[in-house]
């Protein structure tokens, strides 16, 4: 029986899974049915194609796959991965697919444990005797009878050795959680998985200065893959950056727009490339002549109040899943914020709660709703929290894909047709401040916007007045 062709479908963020993408090979028999297509988009940039995450854009793309392909979702439904406490941090992303097999090569996965109430890292590979070998020679190793693998500590020398040693017979690669601050380490990990030896990478001392800045890893992890992708362009490959002028940016910016790549990508770019080029404090590049793309108007998805009542009255069947819900719609939370949250940050006498280091590095206070007091604070008690308010599995942090997960759940047993995610809810408790008459003003401390121009896009969204207006198809006959 001859085997059919598949489609995998992939989430485009594992924080925002409003849009889904898959990519095709060049024989692939799909190719020649997406051209065209107005409900996909094709993204230049990164060779895949992208579409809302609804079930609509699915039933089209079933059809669309019908008869000699098969349609693969198993990347959007699977349990995520919980992980020890002290290793929840984001894993670097290398352009090219993770893993050896596109390059010959096995993979020799690291993940984190909690062993004895320590956080270890194992390893776990196919049988593979040169790797076998490998690691049994490395001193820092140990095999262990009871994981049946080799297990180490959570140390970036060790992985760096690791990355040099296995050079030409496997990849190291790390699964979710394991935090990368050593910015040497970070350059060996994605290299391995660059063709050729005339690759460039970003300089280290620029992202130790990012560091030292405190930026986020998050921005820190974007930045470096934008300017890599700039200096790495064949145009200039063999040029030193002082050499590059402001036409060159510009032209460069020019042509991944034309080729479809999304404002948001590009202003990272140029944000990206005006830092490095004034870290390097080389050239004569006038900034401020580099040019940025229009900002495309997206206003944000919210749900009605009884969409949200629905959501709620179905997490009921768990507390600590609607203790979580209550928090990111009644305080405006962000999801990395909530997971976040300590005991210390629920001043509970005060009906506040005290966000630490949001987005941007700043403090600020929001709501506690009354509503959830007493609920909270048997919650409290009988979980016996002593540091983070919703735990993972394994101590720690909560995993936020989790928190998408069951969302999604309770949105589907609400019978919400949209595609529901956590962000949505902070959206929904801006947009109905607002309608409750509170001034923007107060959203916006709430919120922690720097702006009152980024707070402002709620008032398109709310529907307090737009609401009175009455069609002038309604006053025909007056």
């Amino acid at each position: 029986m001859e085997k059919k062709a598949t489609v995998y479908l992939n989430f485009c963020e594992e924080s925002n899974r409003d849009r889904v993408y898959f990519r095709l090979k060049a024989d692939h028999p799909l190719r020649s049915k997406v051209t065209g297509q107005a409900w996909l988009e094709f993204q230049a940039d990164q060779g895949r194609w992208e579409m809302d995450y609804s079930d609509h854009s699915l039933q089209l793309l079933r059809k669309l796959c019908l008869p000699d392909t098969l349609l693969n979702t198993y990347y959007l439904n699977r349990e995520p991965v919980t992980y020890s406490s002290g290793c929840q941090v984001l894993k670097p992303e290398s352009d090219k697919q993770a893993g050896g097999q596109g390059m010959g090569l096995p993979t020799l996965w690291a993940m984190p444990i909690l062993h004895e109430g320590c956080t270890l890292i194992k390893y776990s590979f196919s049988y593979s005797k040169p790797i076998y070998r490998l690691l049994k020679a490395q001193s820092f190793l140990k095999w262990n009878e009871s994981y049946r693998c080799f297990v180490g500590n959570n140390d970036s020398s060790d992985f760096q050795v690791l990355i040099r040693e296995l050079r030409g017979i496997a990849l190291l690669n790390f699964r979710k959680g394991i935090e990368i601050r050593d910015m040497e380490l970070l350059q060996q990990y994605q290299a391995q998985w660059d063709k050729g030896g005339h690759r460039k990478s970003c300089r280290v001392d620029f992202l130790e200065m990012m560091q030292a800045r405190n930026y986020s890893e998050r921005t820190l992890v974007t930045y470096k893959k934008m300017i890599e992708r700039f200096i790495n362009d064949p145009r200039w490959l063999d040029r030193d950056m002082g050499e590059v002028t402001v036409s060159d940016i510009n032209r460069y910016h020019e042509e991944w727009s034309s080729r479809g790549g999304s404002a948001a990508s590009i202003h990272q770019s140029v944000n990206a490339l005006r830092l490095y080029v004034a870290h390097l404090g080389r050239g004569k590049l006038v900034l401020s002549d580099i040019s940025r793309p229009k900002k495309e108007k997206v206003l944000p998805k919210v749900l009605s109040k009884e969409e949200v009542k629905a959501l709620l009255k179905a997490s009921e069947v768990n507390e600590k899943h609607y203790l979580i819900l209550m928090l990111l719609y009644g305080g405006g939370l962000r999801i990395g914020e909530l997971i976040r949250l300590k005991k210390g940050d629920l001043e509970i006498d005060r009906k506040m709660v005290r966000v630490l280091q949001g987005k941007g590095k700043k403090d600020r206070y929001t709501l506690l709703p009354l509503s959830i007091l007493d609920r909270l604070k048997r919650y409290l008690a009988a979980a016996d929290v002593k540091e983070y308010v919703f735990s993972g599995q394994f101590g720690g942090m909560y995993s936020s894909s989790s928190i998408q997960q069951f969302i999604r759940k309770y949105a589907g047993a609400a019978g919400i047709r949209k595609q529901v995610n956590p962000h949505m809810l902070r959206h929904s408790f801006a947009t109905h401040l607002l309608e409750g008459g509170t001034d923007l003003r107060y959203i916006q401390q709430l919120l922690g916007h720097n702006s009152s121009k980024t707070t402002e896009v709620y008032t398109h969204v709310s529907s307090k007045h737009l609401g009175q207006i009455v069609s002038p198809g309604d006053l025909l006959d007056s």
